[in-house]
């Protein structure tokens, strides 16, 4: 045998062993993934089972009745899309838990919250008059 010959089956064998690679090597990690995807499709399944669980529990919230220290009744029958705040402390909360977007109010004592529209320290009764045309929930301190 000659050498261009030796090489030429080198070459083959190499091109050969290559392939074989390639194809064990992608059949393992389809199969590799396939078990991740199976994996990750198992917990979404529970994670929407879960949030189905938390909006059946988040609905017998729906209709609440609240009662403060001076006795009055608040009966909220749908979430606040529109709120105003009144008190730093509840416009903070407010963003604290998410509900940041509907927040139409604040005072200006309220730094560091983006709202459309900023209140005087000592909102007059025509001002608030004029939100609660703007909001259904004003929450005060």
């Amino acid at each position: 045998m000659d050498y261009p010959s030796i090489m030429k089956k080198l070459f083959a064998y190499i091109a050969v062993l290559i392939a074989v690679f390639s194809v064990v090597s992608t059949t393992y990690m389809y199969s590799y993934y396939e078990g991740q995807i199976a994996d990750m499709r198992l917990t979404i399944n529970a994670l929407e089972r879960e949030i189905a669980g938390l909006r059946s529990e988040l609905y017998k919230y729906r209709n609440l009745t609240l009662v403060d220290d001076r006795g009055y009744v608040l009966n909220l029958t749908s979430y606040p899309e529109r709120i105003v705040s009144l008190a730093p402390s509840n416009t903070e909360i407010l963003f604290a838990v998410g509900a940041g977007d509907r927040v139409v109010g604040v005072t200006n004592q309220c730094v560091g919250f983006v709202s459309p529209t900023t209140l005087s320290p000592a909102p007059t009764a025509n001002r608030i008059s004029v939100l609660l045309g703007e909001s259904d929930t004003i929450l005060s301190g």
